[in-house]
């Protein structure tokens, strides 16, 4: 699927169903040590699961999500 190099970016877009796209973020971040930029749900998921698909994301990463723009630093 994909060969690590050390000039490979870290960061990626997930653009797939609810399920394939959690299960493709895990493996990613887990196994590869990427980073989530974007997930994309292209499925139209039912009201009552939604929370619980979002936060599924939000615990996978918890200390890389955005921070408000007042917060950044200069690099």
């Amino acid at each position: 699927m994909t060969e690590y190099q050390l000039n490979q970016p870290k960061r990626f877009y997930n653009i797939n169903d609810a399920a394939y796209a959690l299960a493709f973020s895990k493996f990613l971040v887990n196994e590869l040590g990427y980073f989530p930029i974007h997930q994309f749900i292209t499925e139209d998921v039912p009201e009552e699961y939604r929370g619980t698909i979002e936060n599924y994301f939000k615990s996978l990463v918890p200390r890389f999500l955005p921070r408000s723009p007042s917060r950044r630093t200069a690099a």
